[in-house]
């Protein structure tokens, strides 16, 4: 089918802002009098919301430390994510593509909406998109499907037309729930056989081999 929409996740699928993440996940533990934790640890929580992040880290449910760990996390990011965050070489061209094409763009992420906007306007291209959900714009973050809703609601355009694309089996999670297509990317940290497990209509080396299933 033609889509009219294409919606993205952003972590491992449009850029990679990795570093950023572990440096503002052990800025946070530390100022918790926590011990970091690894790169690996920290890698396989991208995905999760802040307060999801912090549970799979320690393994603490307490409400309050969950909230200190988010307040801490944000004040690091607002001063270094944007900086260290960086978009895969293959993005624009197809979001140019994409839009050149007559579909709708977005991104449906965990990270706040204002992260988003920040990283595109680094690269000078802020109304590249016609949409972003943030895990900010939602009450349920990824593996819930709000975020798909609400872009669907946004843009205007059923779920049925709509293709969403990620790279975890958190952004699988959310297009099996919301009922929209769905392929994933190998460029993050979840392996090809977990990715296999959902519905899929494609599993791809990266989002810059899109152009056939979109029929760009």
């Amino acid at each position: 089918m033609r889509y009219r929409a294409l919606l993205l996740d952003f972590d491992f699928t449009m850029g990679d802002s990795a570093e950023g993440i572990i440096y503002c996940a052990n800025t946070a533990l530390r100022g918790m009098g926590l011990e970091e934790r690894s790169r690996e640890k920290i890698m396989s929580t991208i995905g999760y919301s802040l307060r999801e992040k912090y549970i799979r880290l320690t393994g603490d449910m307490d409400d309050a430390r969950g909230e200190e760990f988010v307040r801490r996390f944000v004040e690091a990011a607002d001063a270094d994510m944007t900086r260290m965050a960086t978009l895969y070489p293959e993005t624009l061209p197809l979001i140019r593509r994409v839009r050149t094409a007559g579909m709708k763009v977005g991104v449906v992420t965990t990270k706040y909406r204002r992260r988003i906007t920040e990283i595109l306007d680094k690269y000078k291209v802020p109304d590249i998109v016609d949409v972003i959900i943030g895990g900010d714009s939602v009450d349920n973050a990824k593996p819930a499907p709000d975020g798909l809703i609400a872009a669907s609601k946004a843009l205007g355009i059923p779920i049925s037309d709509i293709f969403y694309v990620g790279d975890s089996h958190v952004d699988a999670q959310a297009a099996e729930s919301a009922g929209m297509d769905f392929a994933a990317v190998l460029t993050g940290t979840t392996p090809e056989e977990v990715l296999r497990k959902y519905p899929h209509v494609a599993i791809l080396e990266s989002i810059g081999s899109l152009d056939e299933i979109l029929k760009l």
